[in-house]
């Protein structure tokens, strides 16, 4: 997923891949198709916008 970084230039030369982590939490979800917001985790000091904020799930139970 394609995600923009803004913020100083001193510190996004020094942003390697493993600095940001995007992830969806679906916990406490049902069975079903769900849209969920995708979360960012990444340096405090910077500021960030994703392509799509948020993508759809199927979850269904093992059998």
């Amino acid at each position: 997923m394609d995600l923009t970084v803004y913020g100083a230039p001193s510190v996004i030369n020094d942003i390697k891949s493993d600095d940001i982590e995007l992830y969806i939490n679906l916990s406490d979800l049902a069975d079903g198709e769900h849209e969920v917001e995708v979360q960012v985790n990444g340096p405090q000091n910077l500021t960030w916008s994703l392509q799509k904020e948020k993508v759809k799930v199927r979850i269904s139970s093992a059998s």
